[in-house]
């Protein structure tokens, strides 16, 4: 009898505290709280437009989503989430199609993470 082997992925994310914490400096903790939850919803819209344009082949939509994300996630101090959207955007403008599926499914991952991770952080102000 075979045995299957199940690759589990589990990828470290890191983000910028100092960030987070310059925008409870800047802001104040709730309204630093309310940029971080909009932040995070749009980064959840973004996500799943990503998903249909990448369905639909449609790579010059998937750069332009990823060049928002990157913006969006290094905002908000998601440093591994904005450069796993560059490399998506990298694979694209190569036309390196095997890149960027495998790209998108560790940008999936690294999203989940970082979300998890960034809400997490037990004390995010200063």
């Amino acid at each position: 009898m075979k045995t299957i082997a199940t690759l589990r992925y589990d990828e470290a994310v890191r983000f910028d505290a100092e960030r987070l914490e310059a925008l409870c400096r800047d802001y104040g903790e709730d309204a630093a709280e309310k940029v971080i939850a909009r932040a995070l919803e749009q980064i959840a819209i973004k996500m799943a437009a990503l998903e249909v344009l990448f369905a639909e082949q449609s790579y010059a939509g998937m750069d332009q989503i990823c060049a928002s994300l990157t913006r969006i996630a290094g905002q908000i101090g998601m440093t591994t989430m904005a450069r796993v959207a560059r490399d998506v955007r990298a694979c694209i403008k190569k036309s390196d199609l095997v890149g960027v599926a495998a790209t998108m499914g560790r940008l999936h991952r690294i999203g989940d993470n970082s979300v998890h991770a960034i809400w997490s952080v037990e004390d995010i102000s200063v």
